[in-house]
């Protein structure tokens, strides 16, 4: 659904972002793919936060992603070794490789391929001058720019 076309009657239609704005905000996810999946959206967000409320947003969804990939990550890896340390107390060798083969999916989809397709198509949709709302975290990201909306109308 493109930003120019209004959902409602009464809604009011968001002019289009520039394409610096819609670069800067692909960027923010696509760091992830060079391993600066949580230094660059924060810089992001620190630069465009007063300048751009389209790049603040994917800025900051962005960094809501690679924290929550971390907070999996560690979950996943300690899960992990859960998985494995029972079957190799089981003592069953069968058991074990098994349950290492199971563990080892779950932990890559869950770890890297489920984000990295987040992040993929929320880059394209940034490109493209969408503001796409990735599930769950986009309200999260919703409240953040609010709150920082607030804050800077504190400081002026």
């Amino acid at each position: 659904m493109s930003n120019l076309t209004p959902s409602a009657p009464d809604q009011v239609v968001a002019a289009m972002p520039s394409s610096v704005d819609r670069m800067v905000a692909a960027a923010a996810y696509l760091s992830w793919f060079l391993g600066m999946y949580l230094v660059v959206p924060v810089g992001i967000f620190f630069w465009a936060r007063d300048r751009s409320r389209f790049v603040t947003f994917h800025a900051i969804q962005a960094t809501i992603l690679a924290l929550m990939m971390a907070g999996a990550a560690g979950v996943a890896s300690v899960g992990y070794l859960l998985v494995v340390m029972v079957a190799a107390m089981i003592g069953a060798a069968v058991a074990a490789e098994l349950a290492f083969l199971l563990a080892g999916v779950g932990f890559v989809l869950l770890v890297v391929v489920l984000p990295a397709l987040a992040a993929c198509y929320a880059a394209w949709c940034a490109f493209h001058g969408d503001r796409w709302r990735i599930p769950l975290i986009g309200r999260l990201a919703d409240r953040a720019l609010r709150a920082s909306d607030k804050r800077l109308e504190g400081k002026t």
